[in-house]
């Protein structure tokens, strides 16, 4: 029993006299960073609609050159990746991994014309499906009788609506 108060005694000590200090003062990051027991960062590419690029994970104090990271998009030739997502002001070469970053990719318009989005032309509604006929094509999709109930109803809400104006 002696030894066990000793114990708890020499741990109270030890937490209260900042011995833990001693550990993390070399760090360079304060006591209690949400990422202090991980030595690891991530870097990730926002590429705005273009082809994926896998996070990348390094060590803390890893340079990366992002120039080598080069995302596609059909339409548009991809500019570069900048730090601010709105403005695509300030572009980056490299980055160096002191924190979390996050780069986003900026595009010019190549002048190729660019497609539509695909709109549906006619809608058919069956016994358990609905037949879409779209721009690209034809889709036929299951549906539940309770869709075709819900559905029925909206549309006759809509033809309310219309006819108000």
């Amino acid at each position: 029993m002696k030894l066990k108060k000793i114990f708890a005694l020499l741990l109270a000590v030890a937490l209260c006299t900042g011995t833990t200090a001693v550990y993390a003062k070399d760090y360079p990051y304060p006591i209690g960073y949400y990422n202090f027991a991980h030595s690891n960062r991530y870097l990730t590419f926002a590429t705005d609609g273009g082809s994926f690029i896998k996070t990348i994970e390094a060590t803390t104090g890893t340079e990366i050159d992002v120039t080598k990271y080069v995302p596609t998009k059909s339409g548009y030739i991809f500019d570069g990746w900048y730090s601010d997502p709105r403005t695509k002001q300030n572009q980056i070469k490299k980055v160096t991994l002191t924190e979390n970053i996050v780069v986003y990719a900026k595009w010019i318009d190549d002048g190729t014309p660019k497609h539509s989005e695909n709109y549906v032309i006619s809608r058919t509604v069956t016994d358990n499906s609905v037949i879409l006929e779209t721009t690209s094509g034809t889709v036929e999709a299951p549906v539940t009788k309770l869709w075709i109930e819900q559905n029925a109803r909206l549309e006759y809400l809509m033809s309310l609506k219309a006819t108000a104006k």
